[in-house]
């Protein structure tokens, strides 16, 4: 079962917080933490992850906190899926461009367009539709 690991779940739910601040307001991790039940030390790696991949940014200070880079009208769930856990695909072979068995495999064609589908709902789906 095509399942998003427990880090873009925290990323999903963060930044869909995000997106609803006012212009200029910041989030702090433990305020979202205290308020949603997450693990602080694993929103703290999520929070990192998203910083390296340019998502989010953040301000240091008694009233400092986290803010989107992105537009969450632009930002899509794959973005943040492919930020969190690399590249998206139902098997190991559609997430590499080359597989071994390309040429022999009966399941490639029909997994290939599930898998098309499955990457066009989430590059469809913005962090503001949540």
């Amino acid at each position: 079962m095509f399942s998003l690991n427990r880090q873009t779940e925290y990323a999903l739910g963060f930044l869909k917080a995000l997106s609803e601040l006012e212009v200029g307001d910041f989030l702090s991790l433990r305020m979202f933490v205290g308020k949603n039940h997450y693990s602080l030390l694993l929103m703290q790696k999520v929070a990192r992850i998203l910083r390296m991949g340019k998502i989010i940014a953040s301000e240091r200070g008694k009233y400092g906190g986290y803010y989107l880079l992105e537009n969450p009208r632009q930002l899509s769930v794959k973005d943040v899926v492919e930020a969190v856990e690399g590249d998206c695909g139902i098997a190991p072979c559609f997430k590499r461009k080359k597989c071994a068995m390309r040429k022999v495999c009966g399941q490639r064609r029909g997994l290939g367009d599930l898998d098309k589908a499955i990457l066009g709902i989430l590059e469809k789906t913005k962090i503001e539709d949540l």
